[in-house]
């Protein structure tokens, strides 16, 4: 049984959570700005910034996940993983007061929120990569067409070869 300082600190790093994740979201979309108006410097450096808010997110995950094992689990030699597999968050919960529950249960709802926003985010921003990728693959493909014979994959799919180099002169 956890106590109600066992709950501040979860909360407390719950709303930690949820404060980082903000900020990835923010990033996110600064990054999916950047791409679109074809900004490398700012994506440079906003990939930095999703990079390091990335790995205080980790951080921070693996304390909420020290936190969360019950002391029984550690004491049966099982793996972390399989000790995090096995304890559902809500299986967790139930062990702290029953005064603070509400409270964590209503902080990781908001952090569940905004890990699913995120992951919008990214899926939206790969989705506009990959069609970017493909209608400029298309102009390639016409434009400088490869002088070399089809090669397929093993599953039957046709494998198209990098083009060759190309430099555009853009001074005119």
């Amino acid at each position: 049984m956890y106590t109600t300082a066992d709950a501040k600190r979860l909360f407390d790093i719950l709303e930690s959570q949820s404060s980082l994740l903000a900020n990835i979201i923010d990033t996110q979309k600064k990054i999916h700005e950047a791409v679109i108006a074809k900004n490398w410097e700012s994506l440079q450096i906003d990939l930095a910034t999703l990079d390091a808010l990335s790995q205080k997110f980790a951080l921070v995950e693996h304390e909420r996940d020290a936190l969360c094992t019950p002391p029984c689990a550690e004491e049966s030699g099982d793996s972390a993983e399989q000790r995090l597999e096995a304890n559902d968050f809500y299986d967790t919960i139930a062990l702290f007061p029953r005064e603070e529950q509400d409270a964590l249960v209503g902080a990781f709802t908001k952090l569940r929120r905004k890990l699913f926003t995120s992951k919008i985010e990214n899926t939206g921003l790969t989705a506009y990569l990959k069609i970017t990728r493909d209608f400029l693959q298309g102009i390639f493909d016409t434009a400088v067409p490869n002088r070399r014979s089809r090669v397929y994959s093993h599953t039957g799919a046709i494998i198209n070869a990098a083009p060759d180099s190309l430099v555009l002169n853009t001074l005119t």
